[in-house]
């Protein structure tokens, strides 16, 4: 049975220097991981907010080798999580399409801030269909 609400949640870390310590980004329901494993993050830890809030997402395909369509779609779903967290806590303008993006909570902490935002599913998602029903296309 599929997850009722495909809604997300990333947590990104920041150090005093507001660079990227560590980020995790996931569902809300079921904690399953979002992403391509630790291909972007090998990519982004260690550089600085105002980098990440600007690195567009031909930069990360240059940089990193996807497989498939597949793949290439689970990183733009992490490259942009990232990008709003960072974009949200700096202040620098979200995109128009990413009302999507909450930032639900900034904890400042010893020597590292913590942003925690959620990320909402689209409006016009289609109908969520359990894996264990799903057929070939029909074409």
């Amino acid at each position: 049975m599929p997850c009722e609400d495909s809604s997300a949640e990333i947590i990104v870390t920041l150090d005093s220097n507001e660079c990227l310590v560590s980020y995790q980004y996931e569902k809300m329901t079921c904690g399953k991981n979002i992403g391509i494993g630790g291909l972007y993050g090998s990519l982004v830890y260690g550089k600085s907010a105002d980098y990440l809030s600007d690195l567009s997402f031909e930069q990360v395909l240059k940089k990193c080798t996807v497989a498939d369509k597949d793949e290439e779609f689970l990183l733009y779903l992490e490259w942009k999580a990232l990008r709003e967290a960072i974009r949200g806590y700096i202040g620098k303008s979200m995109e128009k399409e990413s009302a999507r993006y909450k930032i639900a909570e900034i904890i400042a902490g010893e020597g590292e801030v913590t942003i925690k935002m959620i990320i909402c599913p689209p409006g016009d998602l289609p109908e969520i269909i359990p894996c264990g029903e799903k057929g070939p296309i029909n074409t």
